[in-house]
């Protein structure tokens, strides 16, 4: 007696998670490519589509563990599976860099992938600096006001 059916539970914390998000912006670029919605579209959207995904599909492959309770295997399953993502982002700067790939849909859906996970991280190393600065300037602010 098993406590899941057929043999996911074993692979499924082991997969990075990018497999939705790469499929997005492989559907990003064949939209871009037929000229649907006017042309580009922003890499912030794309940025913020493709961490959600990442973050659902994350959610999505370890929720069997979360459900009997195993937390130190998700929080391990986590850890694998954010050094995988960091790996694979490597990976593809060195493939972008290198001209590995010939212009065409498979170097445009890398690029976007790799530019909007990016972002994606900009954005929130950003976010922590300016919400871990605000209390300070708005200190300031107050302090210089009343003098």
């Amino acid at each position: 007696a098993s406590i899941f059916p057929g043999q996911a539970w074993q692979v499924l914390p082991r997969l990075p998670p990018v497999f939705c998000s790469m499929l997005a912006c492989a559907l990003a670029v064949a939209v871009e490519r037929r000229g649907f919605g006017g042309g580009k579209i922003p890499l912030v959207y794309m940025s913020l589509v493709a961490v959600t995904l990442d973050l659902g599909e994350l959610i999505a492959e370890l929720a069997f563990l979360m459900a009997v309770s195993w937390w130190r295997a998700v929080v391990a399953a986590v850890l694998l599976k954010l050094t995988l993502i960091s790996l694979l982002l490597l990976i593809g700067e060195s493939v972008l860099r290198l001209n590995w790939l010939k212009e065409g849909v498979c170097r445009s859906t890398l690029r976007l992938w790799v530019y909007s996970h990016r972002l994606a991280r900009d954005l929130m190393v950003s976010s922590l600096i300016f919400c871990a600065m605000l209390p300070f300037v708005l200190f300031d602010r107050m302090r210089f006001a009343s003098c």
